[in-house]
């Protein structure tokens, strides 16, 4: 069998290294849990909602909920086909009205069907693309993935049948339009309020209708993002279902699906795994109940624990009579996202300073334990376009005092001090992070003591996980400690900093970017010589050295920490690291 992963190519978002309560769930060592999976969360997922969420803990659920076109093999990281027959059939087009885009052919599985037995059909497919290019849906962060996309023809004689037109040729055309979760349109639009408007209408008209209202797209939104849809129900096709969102004690529970539509598939198909009875998923925050919980049994899998604890058990053994660790290679990054759209942060020369002024040598070494690499840049060090021809930013607490200088800060009573808007303003930092986080707190500590020395005023400020991401939707914060994860493959820079994704809650929540970096981020989305994309690649990363909207802290390997109860249980390259449907229960 071999292993896979189930996301698709648009990226999430991670708190910084942190784990969240159930001090008083005590579940005792494998009472009662032979057939299922406890898998340890760091914080509250955002939503079920496979369309509107964007952090890692949510996509980390709904795969097992929800199901794509294809999957991504992690044994060699080909696409293949879940819901689909076979792999999409990608023809280049030299006439027509997409001349220079592309075509894909596709065709849904006969067995394929929603849990009320009714099939899944390419009306499903094209309701999804719809949801996503509604423009009154919280769905920014995913329509750069899809902008290409334009027009969806659906057999009339095989609703199983269709195919994907496309105005232009896009890197990653494949692998993102095939591992978006499909949505059954029945239940998500039962009015078909989406009815008439089609993809190609939403395109040429979707800012048109934003403008001037639209009632029925308006509505359809609204219903789609009801909290009900977000916390109490999940409507998929993959093999388990949501039992229980437990919200005071922090657990969900999935159960393995009677009757479901993958169990009449006669052939080995991956991603159609479901060898465990029950998936429950349990939130901790704190690093220390983690750690006693493991010395419990009370957790299958955690992927995600401190580098001081992860390397003294690697160390000392003290886990290995119930666990084996496994470190894959991860492909994440953390960093200390800063604001550019704040009076205070919006001149380069600040956050240049601020990014000399963090000591990241000794916060690594301190912090890491040997487990993490230095990053200063969004792309991963082992891509061939990463540019490795940046000067790094060395922590130089004179040079940051120069660059504020220079920048019009004067020493005040206390703290540096400058006029802005014609008020009198001291140059203070606040500095937000996920409650719990003892790395975060660390990193914060060790700052606010080097920025003192300079004139800066440090505040922390402690947020649950949540209500960050809601003041971080706002774009209300100055600093924030946070990490973005994405899957092998090429890098497409839209999602995170093309000025389009700043609007409506998008992931360029720090506001970087103008006509020029935009520019340079299209042509990268649609060039296909590699020579040439990659050369456009080391310049977009030579832009964003300069400009610091992040002070990049460091990579790592995924730090698992898996119990022995099962077989055919190990570490996945790619993200989270695992797929429990894997795994055998031995007990």
């Amino acid at each position: 069998m071999k292993t896979i992963l189930r996301y698709g190519f648009n990226i999430s978002l991670i708190a910084f290294v942190f784990s969240a309560l159930l001090s008083s769930c005590n579940l005792g060592e494998n009472e009662g849990r032979e057939e299922s999976v406890w898998v340890y969360l760091p914080s509250k997922p955002e939503s079920l909602n496979a369309v509107l969420s964007s952090d890692a803990n949510s996509s980390t659920i709904q795969n097992y909920l929800y199901q794509t076109l294809q999957v991504i093999d992690d044994s060699d990281f080909s696409m293949n086909p879940v819901l689909l027959i076979e792999n999409p059939k990608t023809t280049i087009l030299t006439r027509g009205p997409y001349s220079g885009g592309m075509v894909m052919e596709m065709r849904i599985r006969k067995e394929a069907a929603w849990d009320n037995g009714t099939p899944i059909t390419a009306h499903d497919v094209d309701y999804t693309y719809r949801m996503i290019k509604n423009p009154f849906s919280e769905t920014l962060h995913k329509r750069p993935y899809f902008e290409d996309l334009d027009s969806i023809w659906i057999d009339p004689y095989d609703p199983k049948h269709f195919k994907f037109y496309c105005k232009k040729q896009y890197i990653l055309a494949e692998s993102s339009l095939t591992t978006q979760h499909i949505l059954p349109r029945y239940r998500y639009d039962p009015d078909d309020l989406l009815g008439k408007y089609s993809v190609t209408d939403l395109n040429a008209n979707g800012t048109k209708y934003l403008e001037e209202g639209n009632e029925a797209l308006e509505k359809q939104a609204d219903f789609f993002s009801q909290d009900m849809f977000k916390r109490q129900l999940a409507f998929g096709s993959g093999p388990y279902e949501l039992i229980k969102w437990d919200q005071k004690n922090d657990l969900l529970i999935l159960d393995r699906k009677n009757n479901w539509w993958g169990d009449n598939v006669q052939e080995e198909i991956i991603g159609l795994e479901n060898n465990v009875d029950q998936v429950v998923f349990m939130v901790e925050e704190s690093d220390v109940s983690v750690k006693e919980r493991l010395f419990e049994q009370q957790f299958d899998i955690v992927d995600r624990i401190r580098a001081k604890d992860y390397r003294k058990f690697l160390d000392e053994g003290t886990l290995d009579a119930h666990y084996k660790l496994d470190t894959p290679a991860g492909n994440s990054y953390s960093f200390l996202g800063l604001n550019m759209r704040d009076p205070v942060l919006n001149d380069r020369r600040v956050r240049q300073a601020l990014t000399f002024a963090l000591e990241k040598d000794y916060l690594l070494n301190t912090l890491s334990y040997g487990l993490a690499k230095p990053v200063q840049s969004p792309v991963h060090l082992s891509m061939p376009y990463y540019n490795s021809d940046l000067p790094p930013y060395h922590y130089n607490l004179d040079t940051a005092a120069k660059l504020l200088e220079a920048a019009g800060w004067k020493m005040g009573s206390e703290f540096l001090e400058k006029e802005i808007d014609g008020e009198r303003v001291e140059l203070r930092v606040s500095f937000k992070y996920s409650s719990g986080s003892q790395s975060a707190i660390e990193i914060g500590k060790h700052f606010k003591e080097s920025l003192k020395r300079i004139g800066v005023d440090f505040v922390m400020e402690a947020r649950e996980w949540t209500v960050l991401l809601e003041e971080i939707d706002r774009r209300d914060y100055q600093m924030i400690i946070m990490g973005w994860i994405k899957d092998p493959g090429l890098d497409d820079f839209k999602q995170l900093w093309h000025t389009d994704s700043y609007k409506n809650a998008g992931s360029n929540f720090v506001g970087f970017g103008d006509a020029q970096s935009d520019a340079l981020i299209d042509s990268i989305r649609g060039e296909l010589d590699e020579a040439k994309r990659n050369e456009m690649y080391r310049e977009f990363q030579a832009i964003i050295h300069q400009e610091c909207p992040y002070i990049f802290l460091w990579s790592g390997n995924k730090k698992l920490i898996i119990s022995k109860r099962f077989d055919d249980a190990y570490g996945l390259a790619t993200r989270p690291g695992y797929n429990v449907a894997l795994w055998k229960p031995n007990l």
